[in-house]
């Protein structure tokens, strides 16, 4: 955020439920997310606006997207890391996935194709068992999050260590976790048309090694966004590509935003 403050007016939203946002209503979608941040873009009077989101927050761009009551404010988006159109388990996993800078396919098969699956289960599981046992030991949970993060978030490049409890401390303010697995499985813009809706200029940039939501699922989602959408992959990075390739990662959200 800093430095894409440097060049552009940024908003950073603590969505419903998590960090330092209340959560008095629990939300059912994704849906209900992008109400409030329609919400608040129209109270801030914001107009010709790029929105960026990542992972579940790309969900919620998309949902802003095709909703007519607030589109026309926004001008592009970028989706980082960005679950599916259809959600996390929308399409079928391909056997071979073919990108251009590879001279032989890449075989999915390579890939624990339960990873992503256990990821879910675990931060779901780990959150019914604080409740069940009434845990309240901060270093307890804080150490659970961490083992989640180091194996699945941060699966490529090692992350800074301030950096990496900035997050798990962010993470740990989280109170929706159940309610968002929940919106993800069964979120999905496909079936209902509202795919249809979206006429924006988009950006997906997504990691190759990406565990959580897997590169398959961006680019199933890019062609059926068409030709609006441009999608970048990043051979060396993960679910975290603001880790992984910073710098990149920078460089490609600046030149996008500086077209629209």
């Amino acid at each position: 955020m800093e430095e894409l403050s440097k060049d552009f007016e940024v908003y950073a939203i603590d969505l419903r439920g998590f960090g330092d946002s209340s959560y008095n209503k629990e939300i059912n979608s994704l849906f209900d997310l992008s109400l409030d941040v329609a919400d608040f873009i129209t109270k801030k009077l914001l107009n010709d606006i790029t929105i960026l989101g990542w992972s579940a927050g790309g969900g919620v761009c998309l949902e802003l997207l095709a909703n007519p009551t607030i589109q026309s404010r926004i001008n592009s988006c970028i989706l980082l890391s960005s679950i599916g159109v259809k959600g996390l388990k929308g399409f079928e996993k391909p056997t071979y996935f073919n990108y251009p800078f590879f001279f032989e396919p890449f075989n999915l098969e390579k890939i624990n194709e339960n990873l992503q699956e256990k990821f879910f289960m675990a931060t779901e599981n780990m959150r019914n068992l604080y409740s069940k046992l009434k845990i309240d030991d901060l270093e307890i949970r804080r150490k659970a999050t961490e083992e989640i993060f180091k194996h699945y978030v941060y699966n490529v490049k090692k992350i800074d260590e301030e950096e990496l409890n900035r997050n798990i401390e962010a993470a740990l303010k989280q109170r929706n976790q159940v309610e968002i697995n929940r919106a993800l499985n069964s979120f999905n813009i496909v079936d209902n048309n509202k795919i249809n809706n979206i006429k924006v200029p988009i950006l997906m940039l997504h990691g190759l090694k990406d565990i959580v939501v897997r590169p398959y699922v961006a680019q199933k989602s890019a062609e059926l966004l068409g030709n609006r959408t441009s999608l970048k992959i990043f051979e060396y990075a993960g679910h975290s590509l603001m880790t992984d390739s910073f710098k990149k990662y920078i460089s490609e959200i600046k030149n996008f935003t500086s077209k629209y």
